[in-house]
């Protein structure tokens, strides 16, 4: 099944356990400050859990709940170049949805876009699935890529997860933690 994770793939990075997090889809907008650093924000539309037992889905929780209060994911985030700044979970639409914005200086620690010097480039495998994008998308039968050309200021663009799964709401508890991080 596919699934889309939040940066390390966050991104997932930004949701990553046992691989129980999906994710509906992710928005990325990273604004250059030059050719290779800059500010990044990463959002997360309708995040779910497909854990198929009690314990999975308490791991997912608290992975949640981590992302949001904890230490472990900035941690995380800076192992991999990223200084997060900002974090939240919020209930729009019935839908849980998490964004996170971090600093980075080097482009290739968000998604592994790759800067030459003239064009920034960002290379999927064919399963996964595009968005919108202000880049120019390039689908073959191995890859599929988008480029941007070194004027660009800001980098946007959507990955979208079309694969059905059965998934548990994690509404009720991360509303919880949300509320309890309001106090």
């Amino acid at each position: 099944m596919k699934k889309l994770m939040l940066l390390a793939a966050v991104v997932v990075l930004f949701f990553s356990s046992q691989g129980c997090l999906v994710v509906q889809k992710m928005k990325f907008e990273i604004d250059l400050r030059n050719d290779t650093a800059g500010v990044a924000t990463a959002y997360a539309y309708g995040i779910a859990s497909d854990a198929i037992g009690n314990k999975e889905y308490d791991d997912d929780v608290y992975l949640l709940s981590d992302m949001l209060t904890g230490t472990g994911f900035l941690e995380y985030m800076e192992n991999f170049g990223r200084k997060v700044i900002f974090r939240e979970l919020t209930v729009d639409n019935n839908l849980l949805n998490g964004k996170v914005v971090f600093t980075f200086d080097n482009i290739v620690n968000v998604e592994n876009i790759i800067f030459d010097g003239d064009y920034y480039y960002l290379t999927l495998p064919p399963s996964e699935v595009f968005g919108e994008t202000n880049g120019l998308l390039i689908q073959e039968e191995d890859y599929q890529r988008v480029i941007w050309g070194k004027e660009v200021e800001k980098i946007e663009f959507e990955l979208l997860n079309t694969s059905p799964a059965k998934l548990k709401d994690m509404i009720p508890e991360m509303e919880k933690v949300i509320k309890s991080q309001k106090k």
